[in-house]
């Protein structure tokens, strides 16, 4: 499968979701799948790429990728937190405010809502 990148999305600091990404080298032939913290499909998908075949193997350090994503998204709204893990080490990638610059679609299409709606703002009253 090669390179597989594990994009966390945080909201308020808690992972919800993320996604498993493979041979974004070569956009027409890569895979992309949503899946939930439990280790499972999600019930939305991206309609710009092919999903991947099968639910990859758990990660052996998922729980450790998701304790960093936490301290890492600590007091976001949103940010979403790459990492790999490789020969049974995680790296960090990279953090990324504005996924797709907020363009993403979801697909079916209702996610758009019930995923921007995992962020909380708030105004101040004075």
């Amino acid at each position: 499968m090669g390179l597989v990148d594990y994009k966390l999305y945080c909201f308020e600091g808690m992972p919800k979701f993320l996604y498993a990404s493979c041979g974004l080298e070569d956009h027409k032939t890569a895979q992309i799948s949503f899946l939930t913290t439990d280790w499972e499909f999600a019930p939305f998908r991206r309609n710009d790429f092919k999903g991947v075949d099968q639910l990859p193997t758990k990660l052996d350090h998922f729980d450790e990728m998701i304790d960093i994503a936490r301290k890492l998204s600590e007091g976001m709204h949103f940010i979403r937190v790459d990492l790999y893990e490789i020969e049974g080490r995680v790296y960090f990638s990279e953090l990324t405010f504005y996924p797709n610059g907020g363009f993403m679609k979801f697909e079916p299409e209702e996610y758009d809502k019930k995923i921007g709606e995992l962020i909380e703002l708030s105004v101040d009253e004075e």
